[in-house]
């Protein structure tokens, strides 16, 4: 979730609302909170023309298994290094905008020789349909498939909601081919659970938090699940600071992990501040480079699976 949707539309305030029309329409109510989580926009935050030419990215097109289509922009790399230009980073942002604001965070991975393709969800800035829970699960296998079939190495980021969006459709995703990390960043693992600690947080909602259990569903949430990634490694980055998407939200999803696991904890980040700290970009590339190394844990585990197919 963004940190500006995060002021224009405090979540906490919006689940008050939800405990007070939960009397009146448990139905209609259900449905509104568990959309408290999409806030799409069709405003184009920075226009592709606005992005200088050595740097602007091709607007592609990514079909749905029920035949929309998603708007996306490839970011081909900057420079030649052989194994990272055979490799995409696949990014799913927050919960807010589109990609034409969210794009920035990621924006410096082609310097490092890395493409780089982020995608709008359903409802979200050019994209067809409309923002939900099932769509927006469906939209992060649709993406997935379509990197698989067109890059040798698939690296995917998840942000904020886009995070436990990601960990969702992967996780029933049947063929994780050419998947060689995750990285999840200021995500969570339960709907249910922000939504307890977001009731819990505002006074006029705290007597009613369990409701975050009544009125949001857990339907496509990794929580319980996150150690069947397991042979694909994850990295876990979360700030201290986040006053949107909590710490411990981040310590739970790295906790619920196998072994193939890496936690980057940043002092003072707030929510989506992370890749602010050049120490932390550059962890972050030292661990895909061991990702893509021919003796990962990913990468012998494939070999195997392949082999086993035979």
């Amino acid at each position: 979730m963004s940190r500006v949707i995060a002021a224009r539309t405090p979540i906490k305030i919006f689940f008050a609302v939800c405990v007070v029309a939960a009397a009146f329409s448990s139905t209609a109510c259900l449905t509104a909170c568990n959309g408290v989580f999409y806030q799409p926009d069709h405003v184009q935050y920075i226009h592709i023309s606005q992005i200088p030419k050595r740097e602007r990215p091709q607007d592609i097109r990514i079909p749905t298994a029920d035949g929309q289509t998603l708007d996306a922009w490839h970011f081909a790399p900057r420079v030649k290094f052989k194994s990272r230009n055979d490799t995409v980073v696949l990014h799913f942002h927050g919960n807010a905008q589109n990609l034409s604001s969210h794009f920035l965070q990621l924006f410096w991975l082609p310097d490092q020789g890395f493409n780089y393709i982020i995608v709008d969800y359903r409802g979200y800035g050019k994209s067809d349909g409309r923002a939900s829970r099932q769509h927006v699960y469906e939209d992060v296998k649709s993406a997935i498939r379509y990197a698989q079939e067109h890059y040798k190495n698939v690296i995917l980021y998840g942000q904020s909601l886009g995070g436990a969006a990601l960990l969702g459709g992967l996780l029933d995703l049947k063929d994780k081919s050419h998947i060689k990390g995750v990285v999840i960043e200021a995500s969570f693992a339960s709907y249910q659970r922000i939504a307890r600690r977001k009731l819990a947080h505002f006074w006029v909602s705290w007597p009613f938090q369990w409701l975050g259990d009544v009125l949001v569903t857990d339907s496509h949430a990794p929580i319980g699940r996150i150690h069947q990634l397991s042979p694909i490694p994850i990295l876990v980055v979360h700030g201290r600071g986040d006053q949107v998407v909590e710490f411990i939200e981040g310590q739970e999803i790295y906790g619920e992990a196998a072994k193939q696991k890496r936690f980057i904890a940043v002092d003072r980040a707030n929510h989506l501040q992370c890749l602010s700290h050049a120490d932390v970009r550059r962890r972050i590339v030292e661990q895909f480079d061991q990702w893509l190394k021919p003796n990962s844990t990913a990468n012998l585990a494939h070999a195997q699976q392949a082999h086993a197919q035979q």
